[in-house]
């Protein structure tokens, strides 16, 4: 699996979301979802000190049953 490194914080009221600076969050463990076979990492904004995953930046974040999308034909 590549490396993933958070683009910028998701809390829209951190100074992070708007201009993220390098390393500006720390990882946090990890958690197992039932949809996904591969465990999902956490990280932690040190300037908010909001939590959040990868899956927070995935086109299907907050979907019970991802596998249920209809595949995008546009690529």
């Amino acid at each position: 699996m590549p490396s993933f490194k958070p683009p910028r914080c998701p809390n829209a009221d951190c100074p992070r979301h708007t201009d993220p600076q390098p390393r500006f969050y720390r990882r946090r463990g990890s958690y197992w979802p039932k949809c996904r076979a591969a465990p999902i990492p956490r990280y932690h904004c040190k300037s908010c000190s909001r939590s959040f995953s990868r899956q927070t930046f995935r086109h299907d974040y907050r979907d019970h049953r991802p596998e249920l999308n209809e595949a995008c034909s546009c690529c």
